[in-house]
């Protein structure tokens, strides 16, 4: 006489089941509820395994979308965010906030005041098109920089493409409005150190985009900002710029900044600039440091000091 496994398992399984006196199909009943709790746990487990491994999966692919920027309910592809280098953690406090060799604590006073125009930023070989607007505010002890855009995806890429002119002042109408509330970005950063730059650093020629015909440059600033972003933790930047003071045959004046910036983490003993403050497409994209380009004309300053270019920490 032979006995199915379930019965030859029983002595392994639990020799008490013998002593309670229960008869041969009876045991047999019992090894298989026994068996069927166990492949019911088992195939619960695996269930619970794959469902794991399947949204890890899906998480990889969202990470990887995440590199190449986002896209909105109408498919349209935007870039991700200049601060993508920040990271929702603690900063490590290694010299973060230590001046660093050459720099000095604050913010050059010519580039303060309220500014818009074409930006650029650059995403491995994608460039994405912004029309943004910043504002420098030295008017307190600690110097802060509010930087908000819209981005341009069906336009020639400029402000002026899309019914807005910095040129004019027309960052204040309804069409500005319509350009950086949807979609848009926003970051407020705040500047702690400063340094000049020499004139060689600063050699890209403004007049060269076009946009000011009859215009001649009567001086120029030349500098670097390093700065902490304030909402993303451990996200820290390096910011050229070159502000050039306009006028024309009317002794009418436009004060432009080129800007050209790069992002690091860790503290400033870790910056990294970019080679020079430029406009230029192809230097730009050379320039392997360098992360995002800015062509900023001034819409109003906190005064009219900006025209006394004698008076600028930077002159070049």
């Amino acid at each position: 006489l032979s006995y199915p496994s379930e019965i030859v398992a029983l002595d392994r399984h639990d020799a008490a089941v013998k002593d309670e006196g229960l008869s041969i199909s009876e045991q047999v009943t019992r090894e298989l509820k026994r068996k069927k709790k166990e492949e019911k746990a088992e195939a619960k487990a695996k269930a619970k395994a794959e469902a794991e491994a399947e949204a890890e999966g899906r998480n990889e692919t969202k990470s990887r979308k995440a590199k190449t920027g986002k896209t909105d309910k109408n498919g349209k592809t935007h870039k991700k965010s200049k601060a993508k280098k920040g990271k929702q953690t603690q900063a490590p406090e290694i010299n973060k906030d230590g001046i660093q060799e050459g720099f000095e604590s604050g913010m050059a006073q010519e580039i303060a005041g309220s500014w818009a125009g074409d930006e650029k930023f650059k995403d491995g070989d994608i460039m994405y098109n912004y029309c943004s607007q910043a504002i420098f505010n030295p008017k307190n002890e600690r110097k802060f920089l509010t930087w908000n855009g819209g981005y341009l995806d069906d336009t020639d890429g400029s402000c002026k493409g899309s019914g807005v002119d910095p040129l004019n002042g027309s960052v204040n109408s309804p069409d500005w409005l319509s350009i950086v509330l949807e979609p848009n970005e926003s970051y407020l950063l705040e500047i702690e150190q400063k340094k000049c730059l020499k004139a060689t650093e600063c050699d890209y020629d403004v007049l060269s985009s076009g946009d000011f015909e009859d215009f001649q440059v009567v001086a120029k600033s030349c500098g670097a900002h390093l700065k902490k972003d304030l909402i993303n933790v451990n996200s820290y930047s390096c910011e050229l710029y070159q502000i050039n003071l306009l006028k024309n045959a009317d002794d009418l004046t436009k004060l432009v900044a080129v800007l050209t910036y790069s992002s690091y983490e860790d503290g400033y003993i870790n910056y990294k600039c970019p080679l020079k403050p430029t406009f230029k497409k192809d230097d730009f994209i050379a320039d392997e440091n360098a992360e995002g380009m800015a062509q900023f004309v001034l819409q109003g300053g906190f005064d009219d000091s900006w025209k006394n270019f004698t008076a600028w920490e930077c002159n070049a």
